[in-house]
């Protein structure tokens, strides 16, 4: 039974923390705190396997917690718990930077949506233990010494050699936040083609990202919004909660579409869904690159596309992977063009695109 500490400066938010995590076999909350000098304390006195908390704590809030257990080298994992109002999930993001494992977005009213926020919490919960994380101490951006890329040869022969890519996808979930910001940052103002995003994440956290990632990156990034039409050099991101469609008009201009329809296998945003409608469009020479995270998203898209269009894939080596499971779903497919560690993705999409 894994040992818990929750940490939220909120009595009935801690006490419902406890009955979600002690519902399940698998968890035992055995410690509280409402505050994060007590918290910070009692994680370098304790063992424990998992810390919930809340970010925005009296006496010393999430991010200083997060900053001093890296000092001292702590791997506690811990998972933060925030609203996605601005300045929270701004606090988040930067939360994930500085080493937490992953979020859960807490809504501002319990009422009606009690269950579905158990369900998120006790899966993140879950996943934290399904997959070890590659590097034991978190830094902002991602060390790793540089290796060359390796070129996989386990891609089906009848795969076509792609040309000069007319569009850049890119896939990620759980780690997917800290990788965007090593890829996007790393491409040049001389990107020439749009480049599309879905990265798993709750309604409110994708615009406090895409701002985060226009500050760092000579391209322009947004949230993606319904009519947006695809410009080159721009970074798209689907928004939160809805899932993200590329259309085109009668005149063959490629422009985004969201909606609300079901959740596909959970997910909403969804990367097979994007792909799908990315199939029924003209680019034909498509550049997919799949980055940490839990589960199989992007697989059945790439399966899809290739049988259609020209596609090279990029996947993220497991060394830097927060979560090898998306890109090892897409290698065990043999669907794989090249894997790189995390600091070089940027540099082969550049060569691929010829900029």
């Amino acid at each position: 039974m894994r040992k818990i500490l929750v940490v939220d400066n909120s009595a009935l938010m801690r006490r419902i923390l406890c009955d979600i995590i002690n519902s399940d076999s698998d968890f035992h909350v055995v410690d509280v705190s409402m505050d994060g000098e007590d918290a910070y304390n009692k994680i370098l006195s304790n063992t424990y396997d998992l810390v919930v908390m809340e970010m925005l704590l009296p006496r010393m809030d999430g991010l200083t917690i997060l900053k001093r257990l890296r000092e001292h080298r702590s791997v506690c994992k811990i998972i933060a718990v925030s609203t996605a109002i601005r300045e929270e999930a701004e606090e988040t993001l930067k939360a994930l930077e500085y080493g937490a494992y992953d979020f859960v977005s807490r809504p501002v009213r319990l009422s009606g949506e009690y269950d579905d926020f158990a369900s998120h919490l006790l899966r993140v919960m879950h996943n934290a233990f399904m997959e070890q994380k590659a590097k034991p101490e978190p830094t902002p951006v991602p060390t790793v010494v540089p290796k060359k890329v390796q070129v996989m040869d386990t891609v089906p022969k009848k795969v076509k050699a792609c040309g000069k890519p007319e569009l850049v996808f890119i896939a990620s979930s759980t780690g997917g936040p800290q990788a965007l910001n090593t890829v996007i940052s790393g491409l040049t103002a001389s990107v020439d083609v749009p480049i599309v995003v879905v990265q798993h994440m709750p309604k409110g956290f994708t615009a406090a990202l895409a701002e985060r990632l226009d500050q760092l990156s000579p391209l322009h990034v947004k949230e993606a919004a319904e009519g947006d039409v695809l410009q080159p050099g721009w970074v798209y991101i689907a928004p939160g909660g809805y899932h993200l469609l590329i259309a085109e008009n009668l005149n063959k201009q490629a422009y985004l579409s969201v909606n609300k329809q079901p959740p596909v296998n959970s997910l909403r945003p969804c990367a097979d869904v994007t792909m799908e409608s990315l199939n029924r469009t003209s680019f034909h020479n498509i550049l997919c690159v799949v980055l940490t995270g839990m589960g199989a998203d992007a697989t059945k898209g790439i399966q899809d596309i290739r049988e259609q269009k020209n596609l090279y894939v990029i996947t993220e080596s497991q060394e830097t992977c927060v979560v090898y499971g998306m890109p090892r779903s897409v290698e065990q497919n043999k669907l794989s063009n090249e894997s790189a560690p995390i600091d070089k993705i940027s540099e082969a999409i550049i060569k691929k695109l010829g900029v």
